[in-house]
């Protein structure tokens, strides 16, 4: 969600807002995976911010009262050790999604590391020698070892970007495309900014960057250049409704036309975008969940539907047995017990007919006739409710089947599934 470029204009917020202002508080969300440091300014108190949520994460700094948590969870606080230190400086690891905050209290030195990685998020407490002193998360770690930095990976900087370090570089990566080629190797760009680049000085995104000549490297590296100064105004944020989610940056995208939103600080603009994306993923997921339990359903009704028409194929012979109890009672003077089957005319069918009966010897004549009588009685009423339920299952089928083609209005799917299959809660997004 933010890239390199995003927490260097974070950096250089918190380095005109922070420097002189006192630490003074934490909140850690232990559930919803969010914590805040607070700062006493001048004139305000700013908090800033690190989630580390799987489908919603990054860092940010607004104010106290813009921060709204829709949970009963208790926040624990956390660095305590340098509470009342004072913002001495503020400084970008490397170029890389990691901030330094030196923090000065009773001639003592601390330093808080944000690490801004996505879900893998985190915050430490460092002592003058930079050893760690404590952490938000992953409490294993060597106190006696001095912090070390993860790796990001190596890729050119935007800011000191020669047109010939491009050329060079792209001759080692073959017959890549020059989006995939720009993405990898140049430090803060994703797909949008990319695509930017491109877009402006029209070049196909499919073109092998080994094939890219030495004039358009030169207006590649402007442009790069040009987008990454636009990051040093952190006091503009956009918000755009892209196919991929919410996307933030500080300045206008002219390959990009949808619909956007705009916020007086990039900060602000990426503290919705955290929001938004955890409410849409987690209703996508929610959906999805009830989506499959319908699918089950759909199938499972499917199944049962197959028996309801096997039984009633065979329910469909109580003709067999009325037609049968008749002609037993027509002709119960001539036939004798202890008999397995009997032959007689089929009065019912064309003259001459001829029709075989099956017998339970051990019964009387009049008993196995009253014996089809209660078959055909049996079998008239048993496939009448299998009508009815054949009736309800094509019902239920219908509506089962709608949800999967909507894909919406999880209320109302979630009560169709009351009935046949019980689907996981959705989680709250907040």
């Amino acid at each position: 969600m933010q890239t390199a470029l995003h927490i260097y204009a974070l950096t250089r917020e918190l380095n005109d807002n922070l420097i002189g202002a006192t630490f003074f508080g934490t909140e850690f969300y232990k559930k919803e995976r969010e914590a805040y440091i607070f700062f006493d300014c001048a004139d305000r108190k700013l908090a800033l911010g690190l989630s580390y949520h799987p489908v919603g994460y990054g860092a940010f700094l607004i104010t106290r009262g813009k921060i709204n948590i829709d949970t009963v969870e208790k926040p624990w606080p956390f660095f305590q050790q340098a509470d009342k230190g004072i913002v001495k400086s503020v400084t970008q690891i490397d170029l890389d999604r990691l901030i330094r905050i030196e923090l000065e209290k009773d001639n003592t030195t601390f330093y808080i590391i944000v690490e801004v990685i996505g879900p893998n998020g985190n915050l430490l407490l460092l002592d003058e020698s930079e050893k760690i002193l404590a952490t938000l998360r992953h409490k294993n770690y060597d106190s006696s070892e001095k912090y070390a930095i993860p790796s990001g990976g190596s890729k050119l900087n935007p800011f000191e970007l020669k047109p010939e370090q491009l050329a060079v570089s792209a001759e080692n990566e073959g017959q890549v495309r020059i989006d995939n080629y720009l993405r990898k190797n140049i430090g803060g760009f994703d797909d949008y900014l990319v695509r930017e680049i491109l877009m402006s000085i029209k070049i196909a995104p499919e073109s092998p960057a080994v094939e890219i000549e030495a004039g358009q490297w030169a207006s590649i590296a402007e442009r790069i250049a040009k987008i990454a100064a636009g990051f040093n105004d952190y006091n503009n944020g956009i918000l755009y409704d892209t196919p991929d989610g919410p996307k933030a940056y500080p300045f206008n995208l002219i390959s990009f036309s949808g619909g956007h939103h705009k916020y007086k600080t990039l900060s602000l603009a990426i503290y919705e975008l955290i929001k938004q994306t955890r409410v849409i993923k987690t209703e996508k997921n929610e959906k999805e969940t009830i989506l499959e339990a319908v699918t089950r359903l759909v199938r499972k009704l499917e199944k049962k539907g197959q028996k309801i028409e096997e039984d009633i194929a065979h329910s469909d012979r109580f003709e067999e047995y009325r037609r049968a109890a008749e002609l037993l009672k027509y002709n119960l003077p001539h036939i004798k017990k202890g008999k397995k089957e009997i032959e007689l005319e089929d009065i019912y069918n064309s003259p001459g007919s001829k029709i075989k009966i099956s017998l339970d010897p051990s019964l009387s004549p009049a008993e196995n006739e009253e014996l089809y009588f209660r078959k055909y009685r049996k079998a008239k009423d048993g496939l009448e409710l299998l009508e009815r339920r054949r009736g309800d299952l094509v019902h239920r089928r219908s509506r089962a089947s709608a949800p999967r083609g909507r894909a919406q209005s999880v209320p109302a799917d979630r009560a169709l599934l009351r009935r046949g299959s019980r689907v996981p809660a959705g989680r709250r997004g907040g």
